[in-house]
């Protein structure tokens, strides 16, 4: 009888904790980040975040939301039949449409989510209250931009230079007298090979006088075999890659060089970063490669025995891996 009344208390104290104020509101952060943030980002944010206001309306925060733009409130908390968002996502006749163009309204599910989301007050996450993420200039995008103007023209080579000397000049910082040939000729060669230049490579540099000199030597390193050995070896010590198998049983792998190959070659090939990372996640199951850093990452001799496809799951170690890995070189 005790145990069948510990058993009870138990159950209602788990009940109670899975109805919990904070359990809900878990599952509401959970359904705005699942379902609603994804269309504003995807959808809304390019006309209506950001630098652009669409009509005055903003939809990066709820707040913006509360204020809407030349309409009125997009939102009204637990009444979506008066909000101007779903009315306009509805494409009613009395309010402009969002998006404007039919052929990418928004889907039946997806307005029922809209509803749903402000029936139950609309709420928004207080770590995600602005889109500072999705504000980031890499996903703007791409546009025509217009060099600054800059006080020393003489500094500014290029385009880039313009910017970076823009923001020089509002930090009060003044540039560093230009380099020698021979300091130039060393950076690179160092960075984009890890090798020093040899005696030949400096004076062929220091002789050339064409204003392509320094960019001809870039294309040079770009071009060698060392560069990708260079690179690649920083993708390689990521994936933990070796030519033995680790751990306890410290045996060769044979074959191990041709994934090490397959690297190099990437990098000296330029290939697309997003190629390259598909290959690594993906492996021979969308081509037969030399080799993936799925078959890099741990594991002993008996992986390779089951090849059904329930042994093809892979583990979450390499799949962290390579997700968490970034761009390691200058041209990916």
């Amino acid at each position: 009888m005790k145990r069948l009344t510990c058993a009870g208390v138990l159950l209602a104290a788990s009940l109670l904790t899975m109805s919990s104020p904070s359990a809900c509101a878990d599952e509401r952060d959970d359904f705005f980040e699942g379902k609603i943030r994804p269309v504003l980002v995807g959808t809304c944010f390019r006309c209506h975040g950001g630098t652009k206001t669409a009509g005055e309306l903003r939809i990066d925060s709820r707040e913006r939301l509360l204020k809407g733009g030349e309409s009125g409130a997009a939102i009204v908390p637990g009444k979506p039949e008066e909000s101007l968002l779903i009315k306009a996502i509805q494409r009613q006749a009395d309010v402009s449409a969002m998006p404007p163009d039919k052929d990418k309204a928004l889907r039946a599910d997806q307005i029922a989510d809209f509803i749903a989301w402000i029936k139950s007050g609309a709420v928004w996450p207080a770590k995600t209250a602005k889109f500072e993420i999705a504000q980031h200039w890499a996903f703007e995008p791409v546009r025509d931009v217009s060099p600054p103007v800059v006080q020393d023209k003489a500094w500014v080579k290029s385009s880039v230079d313009a910017f970076i000397r823009a923001k020089q000049q509002a930090a009060g910082v003044r540039p560093t007298a230009m380099a020698d040939k021979l300091t130039l000729i060393r950076r690179a060669t160092f960075d984009l090979t890890g090798l020093p230049p040899t005696p030949e490579e400096i004076q062929a540099f220091e002789k050339d006088i064409s204003p392509q000199a320094f960019e001809t030597v870039v294309d040079r390193l770009l071009k060698s075999p060392a560069y990708g050995e260079r690179w690649g070896r920083h993708w390689l010590d990521v994936v933990r890659y070796a030519d033995t198998a680790g751990e306890t049983a410290d045996y060769p792998v044979p074959l191990a060089w041709r994934y090490r190959n397959y690297v190099i070659d990437a990098f000296n090939n330029d290939k697309p970063y997003d190629e390259f990372l598909r290959e690594q996640i993906a492996g021979d199951v969308i081509a037969l490669l030399s080799g993936t850093a799925l078959a890099a990452g741990p594991g002993d001799a008996n992986d390779q025995r089951d090849q059904s496809p329930a042994a093809s799951a892979v583990p979450l170690t390499k799949v962290e891996t390579g997700g968490l890995t970034p761009p390691r070189s200058p041209r990916h």
